[in-house]
This record gives C-alpha cells, sequence and structure tokens, in this order.
C-alpha cells in the first residue's frame, strides 16, 4: 500500500519495500528527541578500565586453514544471495576455490576495504502483525558471511584482550547466550531473596535498535578503544553504502 493507494504492480511492490526498509531507521532516529542523544564524549567512558596501549592498526590474515573451518560450518540449507551463489557450491569447489578467496580477503585486509559487491543483500519481507509491519530478512553472499567471521574473530579477540566488554554482556560472545543470561538473572533473584534483599530488574526493548544506531558514533567508539588505521578503515568500508 502506498500513500496514493493498493499497489498490485510487483516492481512498484518491491520498490516500496526497498524505500521503506532503506529509510526506515533514518526516519526512526530523526524522531527521537534531542534531549535524549548521547553527548559523544560520554560514550568513552564506558570500558575506561580496559588497557589502552594495544592497538589494533590492523587485521591479521587469514589462513586456508581458518577459511577452511569457516566454509565447514557453514549451514548448507541456508538461502543464496544476489550473485546466485549457494553454500553448498561453495562447499564443494572449496579446494578449487579457497587459495585464491583467502588471498583476495588477505588483500582487502591489508587495503582496509570492505568489497562493495559483498554488501548487496537480497530483502525478504516477512509479515509480523497488521499489513503494515513487515520484518526485512536479508539474505548476503556466502562469501560476505566468510569474510565477517573473520572480522568477527579479529574484532572479538581483540576486545578480550583490552577487557572492554563486561562480563554481563551475553550476546554474540563465546559460551554466552540468552540461557546463561537467564541463568545468572535467576541466580540474582534468588540470592536477593535469601538475603531479604529487594530486587529491582530494568528490562528495555529498543525499537529498531540495529536500523537506528549512529554509524559515527560506532566508529568513534572503536577508534577509541585504540582501533585505528586499516583496521578502522575497513570496519568503515563494513557499514558504508550498503544496499
Amino acid at each position: 500500500m502506498s500513500d496514493s493507494g493498493l499497489v498490485a504492480d510487483g516492481a512498484e511492490v518491491c520498490n516500496l519495500f526497498n524505500s521503506f526498509f532503506s529509510s526506515v531507521g533514518e526516519v526512526l532516529a530523526g524522531t527521537i528527541s534531542q534531549k535524549y542523544h548521547t553527548d559523544t564524549s560520554k560514550i568513552f567512558m564506558y570500558g575506561s578500565g580496559s588497557s589502552h596501549d594495544t592497538t589494533l592498526n590492523y587485521l591479521k590474515p587469514c589462513s586456508m586453514d581458518e577459511v577452511n573451518k569457516i566454509i565447514d560450518d557453514l549451514d548448507a540449507n541456508t538461502s543464496t544471495g544476489l550473485d546466485g551463489i549457494s553454500t553448498k557450491a561453495i562447499k564443494c569447489l572449496k579446494n578449487l576455490i579457497i587459495g585464491n578467496l583467502v588471498n583476495s580477503i588477505n588483500k582487502c585486509f591489508e587495503l582496509g576495504i570492505f568489497p562493495d559487491s559483498l554488501k548487496i543483500a537480497k530483502v525478504n519481507p516477512i509479515h509480523k502483525t497488521d499489513p503494515s509491519n513487515y520484518r526485512p530478512i536479508s539474505v548476503l553472499p556466502v562469501i560476505s558471511k566468510i569474510f565477517e567471521k573473520l572480522l568477527y574473530h579479529r574484532l572479538n579477540n581483540f576486545l578480550t584482550e583490552k577487557k572492554v566488554l563486561i562480563d554481563e554482556q551475553y550476546g554474540f560472545r563465546p559460551k554466552s547466550s540468552t540461557l546463561t543470561a537467564a541463568v545468572d538473572l535467576i541466580t540474582k533473584i534468588k540470592t536477593n531473596i535469601d538475603q531479604k534483599n529487594i530486587g529491582l530488574g530494568i528490562f528495555i526493548d529498543l525499537k529498531k535498535a540495529f536500523d537506528t544506531v549512529s554509524h559515527q558514533k560506532l566508529l568513534l567508539k572503536l577508534k577509541n578503544i585504540c582501533i585505528i588505521d586499516t583496521a578502522l578503515n575497513i570496519f568503515e568500508s563494513y557499514l558504508r553504502n550498503r544496499r
């Protein structure tokens, strides 16, 4: 549905979805009152107990063994991206392509570039509740997923070494999940009850949190924890020009 009424033409429907999904984060962020905007200087207050004598100015080159394991761990039944290359094809042709793949990724690490061709997603709108509520499911090229895994491992290792992340951050960390978060919460509640203390829990659900993150502030945060030079450039490149 558009401002002019119902739309039945397939191409126009796709264009409307594309326009909505690509702008929803910016539009929603624009509705947030300025009084709730975080002072940029304050985002550097957290994680200040970490060691700042270690910097990440380049990304360690990946090896054939590392990429080989990532490919082996990929789910062969995942959807195919816009490039038409399936996970099954990557797995079957692994021994033929892995050398060139490793060389290409390492060159990107060296230059601080995440290729634009790997940032083009095929988006499937999934209906949630009312007619105006759709969730976009983005399917990226398989090579992009391999590249992302390599970036994640290097960033996570650096953050762990510098002790930037607090113990209570459960998402996207090894040996941590919503289950461990629930166990810790229940344990703290039980401890308070046993000690006859009052326990208080605050639960916050941020609407479109991923879409409304300020890339500028995110990159400033990375720079503040000493991710610099080509290492910072590749994360900036990763966020830029996504389609």
